[in-house]
């Protein structure tokens, strides 16, 4: 009894975490992936994969993501974190609004040849 128990919140996880994934990737497409919805999907996991930076200043939770393997993909979530901000969603049990945002790509120095 208990083990199906378990499953069955471990199911509903998995859905709610699915639903959610749906959720950011469906205005993701049309505006700034002009992939498949499945390819929407994969980009949000590589950003929720990848590393960043938390901050708290001025009543915000600041949300810094680290730039993607490749420009366009930087582009887009660049795109839906505009998109998030423009909610402005505060964070669970606070006043401080929610801003994201993805940091600039690092300067390549490379020598002179």
């Amino acid at each position: 009894m208990l083990e199906t128990k378990r499953e069955l919140l471990a199911h509903a996880a998995r859905m709610s975490a699915y639903n959610s994934e749906s959720a950011l990737a469906r205005p993701l497409v049309p505006l700034y992936w002009a992939r498949s919805a499945d390819d929407g999907r994969a980009l949000l996991r590589e950003a929720f994969r990848d590393a960043g930076d938390l901050r708290c200043a001025d009543g915000r939770l600041e949300v810094h993501l680290n730039p993607l393997s490749a420009r366009r993909r930087t582009r887009a979530v660049a795109g839906l974190c505009e998109l998030l901000d423009d909610t402005s969603t505060a964070y669970l049990g606070t006043e401080m609004v929610i801003h994201y945002s993805v940091k600039p790509p690092p300067y390549i120095n490379y020598p002179a040849m």
